[in-house]
């Protein structure tokens, strides 16, 4: 393993524990939407861009996750590593990242009419009647919103293998190892509520721009 300068986010979706307890199915949907918007940039990556002016060019690019050298999911938490030479743009491409995760359900909220759990919408899943016609039933569901809460460290990490057992079998499997890895996890816990914590270390090899967009301070 090659353990360089990196920078290591790690992301704890909240509430998850929660949402299991009251519909796993409904629970395990909204880790669902983590790919969906992973699956949406990759492919992305494909699209010919060189026609494109300047300016959607500078979007684009903002708007991607080519600085995302290792993204590796881990029940409701998600480990990303970058270079840390690429850490301004990382930083906004993380940002659109966990904004279009957050967003994939929030009409759910501006729409809902329910007062006592915003969260219940419904899905039409189809039915076969006893005539042998197939119709759609109507079936209350949660949608969960996506609220992240983790920490953004830098140190010296890099990517790994490990084996494991998946259905009875061995498999190789990856992992992030280093000290950014475990400084961003100690991060997570330090705050309550949907944040990311960047460390000092981060935060001052940000551009001042950055800086000013990006990050807050955390309140006493």
């Amino acid at each position: 393993m090659e353990k360089t300068d990196n920078v290591v986010v790690y992301l704890d979706l909240l509430g998850f524990s929660n949402h299991i307890r009251e519909s796993c199915a409904d629970a395990v949907d909204l880790l669902g939407d983590n790919r969906t918007i992973l699956d949406n940039k990759i492919s992305d990556l494909s699209l010919p861009i060189q026609s494109l002016s300047k300016e959607l060019k500078g979007i684009f690019v903002n708007t991607n996750i080519t600085t995302f050298e290792n993204f590796i999911p881990f029940s409701d938490s998600i480990f990303i590593m970058s270079r840390i030479e690429n850490i301004n743009l990382f930083v906004k491409q993380l940002s659109d990242y966990i904004y279009g995760v957050f967003n994939l359900n929030v009409n759910i909220y501006l729409a809902n009419e329910s007062n006592s759990d915003p969260s219940i919408g419904s899905i039409f899943v189809p039915k076969l009647n006893k005539d042998g016609h197939v119709s759609l039933e109507e079936k209350e569901r949660h949608y969960y919103p996506s609220f992240f809460r983790g920490g953004m460290a830098r140190g010296n990490s890099g990517l790994t293998q490990t084996d494991g057992i998946v259905n009875y079998k061995k498999k190789s499997v990856d992992m992030l190892v280093g000290r950014a890895v475990v400084d961003a996890v100690k991060m997570e816990g330090l705050v309550k509520g949907p944040r990311l914590l960047f460390s000092e270390d981060v935060y001052n090899n940000l551009e001042k721009d950055i800086q000013n967009i990006y990050c807050r301070q955390v309140p006493d």
